[in-house]
């Protein structure tokens, strides 16, 4: 069984706080979640959200796959192991490019349209 969690991690005034979708193989939504934490980094708390996800996937589904796409820490796909996961880094929005292609929603302004052509 593979599951995709989707974790948006936002700070919100005084707090941070993190949106996680779980959604399984066929494309059906299994859980909607909304976390409160106090304001710290967030790439802190996206880390430690994160492996309070796989744990609580590994107690209650036992997935073979995990695919964990987050706005902060990236795309990481985990297999399962005897003791627990195993990631590996797929894509990171702010250092690398993506291995396939990635949908552009808006037109790219002339600006970038002339830099991609130097």
């Amino acid at each position: 069984m593979t599951v995709t969690v989707y974790q948006y991690v936002f700070a919100d005034r005084d707090k941070t706080r993190v949106h996680t979708t779980l959604v399984n193989e066929a494309g059906v939504v299994l859980n909607r979640r909304i976390e409160n934490y106090a304001a710290y980094p967030l790439k802190q708390i996206a880390d430690e959200h994160a492996k309070y996800m796989l744990r609580v996937l590994r107690r209650s589904l036992s997935p073979d796959r995990v695919i964990y796409d987050c706005n902060i820490r990236g795309r990481v796909e985990y297999t399962a192991t005897e003791s627990g996961f195993k990631g590996e880094l797929t894509y990171h929005p702010r250092m690398d490019k993506a291995d396939n292609v990635r949908l552009q929603w808006a037109e790219p302004e002339e600006a970038d349209e002339e830099e991609m052509g130097e």
